[in-house]
């Protein structure tokens, strides 16, 4: 209709409060507690958003919910993505090691990343991530800092022992306040803080590569 595409998504539910409605996108919004990472919607939000559509929620409690999708034909680049496009062009290219046990905030980075034109391989453990750092070149790695068993700061400290010119970021949902010393002590070089922005993860990657 009108050069758009409508896509709608209907069920005969419970529906949906409309406090919840009003933050249904944000991301780490969840009504689900600790088993869900509250990303799906934002990352849904995200996706369409960047293709120039929408997504609206309609929900009545006791009747049911409905999301629409809206999504524009498009022939020709805008000028915003022919500029972004350039950008990504003159930025340098990485090597990029994503080390991340939250599989939707390890696919995000891995999505936002890989957008940027950059070589991305990801691990769900720190084990994982230093078995794949060992065999194989990278000029970067992001770490989580909260993962069971290895911690992002053991990651960090291991992969400086191995090779000490290799930039490392910690990924972190937390306020984390550390002086340079600390953070040199540690081993981390930089700091990629939840929720993402993607021309942040852009900067922080350049900022890596200028080390």
């Amino acid at each position: 209709e009108n050069n758009q595409t409508f896509i709608t998504i209907a069920d005969t539910g419970i529906g949906i409060p409309e406090e919840t409605q009003n933050r249904i996108f944000d991301p780490f919004f969840t009504t689900k507690g600790v088993q869900s990472t509250g990303l799906g919607m934002s990352i849904s939000y995200g996706i369409i958003s960047r293709h120039k559509g929408t997504i609206l929620v309609d929900s009545t409690e006791g009747k049911g919910t409905i999301f629409t999708i809206n999504l524009p034909f498009s022939d020709t680049k805008t000028k915003n993505e022919i500029e972004l496009e350039q950008c990504h062009q003159e930025q340098k290219k990485a090597k990029i090691l994503v080390i991340e046990d939250e599989k939707e905030v390890r696919q995000l980075l891995h999505d936002i990343l890989m957008s940027g034109g950059h070589e991305v391989e990801v691990a769900s453990n720190g084990k994982e991530g230093l078995r794949l750092f060992q065999a194989k070149e990278f000029d970067l790695v992001f770490t989580d800092l909260g993962m069971p068993e290895i911690s992002g700061w053991q990651v960090a400290e291991t992969i400086k022992g191995i090779n000490k010119t290799i930039p490392v970021a910690v990924i972190t949902g937390w306020n984390v306040e550390l002086e340079e010393s600390e953070m040199k002590e540690k081993g981390v070089n930089l700091i990629a803080h939840k929720p993402f922005e993607v021309n942040k993860i852009f900067e922080l990657v350049q900022e890596g590569m200028a080390l």
